[in-house]
């Protein structure tokens, strides 16, 4: 889920990066890591510089500790005494994916194009095939490249062709949830975004 905030500025949430974060009287969670803005959604929507210019107003990804009730106006509050920067969850990007890209070194590019394909090998772990061919779709689609080229998706699972015997309940894969806290100004640009979903693996 995504969560509006306001009275807390984007550098005060980055900050929180490794503490929990209260939200309102029930809800507690703890904040993993920044929510970099997506370059998809600068060339879906025609507009230069955009992830850039809103980089630190994206956001951070949240686990939630304990779940409950948000209202309008519940107060936001970094809870003292609770950074913990040895629980803190990067996924499986590499250190610079959370480097504005105007600032990033060869070395986090190239360290950036291996991490894809960690993603893209665990995404085929988990059997997601068609995942990856939605994201890689909705990136082709603007001009990008989702995964690196040395990455090949596997042949189309032909869905005409029926088994002799049932198929395999599919196992669920159960993940801690997640949200994500927005800060306001990049909360105002998502209404002019179209958003398209797709797996986990393009996270």
């Amino acid at each position: 889920d995504n969560i509006a905030i306001r009275g807390i500025s984007a550098i005060q949430l980055l900050n929180a990066v490794g503490s929990k974060i209260s939200l309102g009287p029930e809800v507690v969670v703890f904040a993993h890591r920044h929510c970099p803005p997506c370059m998809y959604n600068e060339k879906r929507n025609c507009r230069p510089g955009l992830m850039e210019a809103v980089w630190i107003e994206a956001g951070i990804n949240c686990e939630v500790l304990r779940g409950g009730t948000l209202r309008d106006g519940d107060e936001v509050m970094v809870l003292p005494d609770s950074f913990t920067p040895y629980q803190i969850d990067g996924g499986l990007q590499s250190p610079g994916f959370f480097t504005r890209p105007s600032e990033r070194t060869a070395e986090e590019v190239r360290e950036g194009r291996l991490a894809k394909q960690r993603i893209y090998e665990e995404a085929l772990r988990r059997g997601d095939s068609e995942g990856i061919r939605r994201a890689e779709a909705s990136f082709t689609a603007v001009g990008l490249e989702f995964f690196s080229k040395a990455a090949k998706v596997p042949p189309m699972v032909d869905k005409t062709h029926k088994p002799e015997a049932p198929a395999e309940e599919p196992k669920m894969n159960l993940t801690p949830a997640f949200l994500i806290v927005f800060s306001p100004l990049f909360v105002i640009l998502t209404f002019l975004q179209d958003w398209q979903e797709w797996s986990r693996a393009g996270r």
